[in-house]
């Protein structure tokens, strides 16, 4: 009986004029954090704009074709920045309410989930927990809502079986793909959204705050990508 209450609140507040946004199956503290993105995009620079737009653009064509969009991050570790390019927009799908959108992450030299970025998601309401080991370190889950929801990251090569190897369009988040993270693996499209290395901060007293900053930097980006889909894409979404 549980499992149909969600479903009936969402149909009844959509019959009373209510946002999907108004009932989002977050965490208190997730909630008001994504609430409070949006206000921010007004600080997007105008060339990640450009390339945030872009890619929404393929995830728009490929909705508008009733096709599954896979997005693929890719940086040279899979530890950092890459994660929190799929968490986030993982994120912004749901609260959008966007369906048919799948993300994944990826490297070259895959290491291990960086301590820092969980902290600094947990900074932002997700409660994590270890799952165990997975490649060359442990597998999280990140959960967002009621127990059974939430994703599961651990460092892997761009070519692990989980990941698209066609029909996707790959995210590369380092500054220089070229040399630490090439992305031509078969992707429909490839884009570059670089953001700044953080690991110069790693052990000095600036690196609780820069992990912060970055996390809600990635997070803001991508639900602004995700907010240019929804107001954009000519088939319903929820």
């Amino acid at each position: 009986m549980k499992n149909k209450i969600f479903p009936i609140m969402v149909c009844f507040l959509i019959l009373m004029g209510c946002d999907y946004k108004d009932i989002l199956p977050f965490n208190d503290e997730l909630t008001s954090y994504c609430r409070s993105l949006p206000d921010e995009f007004v600080n997007v620079p105008d060339s990640t704009g450009k390339n945030l737009r872009e890619a929404g653009t393929y995830i728009i064509d490929q909705l508008n074709n009733g096709q599954l969009t896979s997005i693929s991050f890719v940086c040279e570790h899979n530890s950092r920045k890459s994660h929190l390019g799929q968490i986030w927009t993982e994120m912004a799908t749901l609260y959008y309410g966007i369906d048919n959108v799948k993300c994944y992450s990826g490297g070259t030299t895959p290491t291990h989930v960086n301590q820092r970025i969980i902290k600094a998601l947990e900074n932002t309401g997700f409660h994590i927990s270890e799952k165990g080991i997975a490649g060359n370190g442990p597998k999280y889950h990140l959960g967002f809502g009621r127990p059974s929801q939430g994703f599961e990251i651990f460092s892997k090569r761009y070519d692990h079986p989980m990941n698209p190897d066609t029909n996707y369009m790959a995210i590369s988040l380092c500054y220089n793909p070229e040399e630490c993270c090439p992305i031509s693996y078969g992707a429909d499209q490839q884009l570059t959204i670089p953001y700044e290395d953080l690991q110069p901060f790693d052990n000095t007293p600036l690196e609780t705050d820069m992990y912060d900053r970055q996390c809600r930097q990635i997070a803001r980006d991508m639900f602004f990508m995700m907010d240019f889909v929804k107001n954009n894409t000519a088939v319903e979404v929820r």
